[in-house]
């Protein structure tokens, strides 16, 4: 079973240092059905180089929009660049990402495997399966965050008049 962890920030092995124990018997319980293989982002390592950026307080004078957000991201993406010249971040992206997955899983000897992703790890689990769906035997998706900058539950809908969130919630 492939762990493909959340964020962007989730660090796995943080959970271990912390002693985190709600994760670590989560982790334990998957183990006894199977292999467990936690892969972490890119850049995203303790154990290496980690990229790390900061980024503003969300505007309080305004609701929220799909597109302030998208912009923020790609602001967010830009200053990386523009804060790391000397590194090559070409190969920070999600096609990359599922190359690491089907490159691990090759070099541990696995045909097909199981996923377990949740939050961006959805993203990331959604692509390996687009990809590679003969190497995916099934998966498990938490938090689920659809690749079109969609949101399960925007909280700026939540800042709706009653009648319009009426609205939006009877479907």
């Amino acid at each position: 079973m492939f762990w493909l962890p959340g964020g962007p920030g989730l660090s796995v092995r943080g959970a271990f240092a912390a002693n985190d124990r709600g994760k670590l018997r989560t982790w334990l319980e998957l183990r006894a059905v199977a292999d467990l293989v936690v892969l972490e982002q890119r850049g995203d390592s303790v154990r290496g180089e980690m990229l790390t950026d900061t980024r503003e307080a969300w505007p309080q004078d305004r609701p929220a929009s799909v597109e302030a957000s998208a912009e923020s991201m790609r602001a967010r993406a830009r200053a990386a660049v523009h804060a790391n010249p000397d590194k090559d971040l070409s190969g920070y992206d999600i096609a990359e990402f599922v190359a690491d997955v089907d490159d691990l899983r090759r070099a541990l000897g696995y045909e097909k495997i199981s996923l377990f992703v949740g939050s961006f790890g959805s993203q990331w689990g959604l692509a390996v399966i687009r990809l590679h769906p003969q190497i995916v035997a099934r998966a498990v998706l938490s938090g689920v965050e659809p690749p079109d900058n969609g949101y399960d539950m925007p909280f700026y809908l939540l800042r709706t008049e009653p009648a319009a969130k009426q609205a939006i919630f009877n479907f």
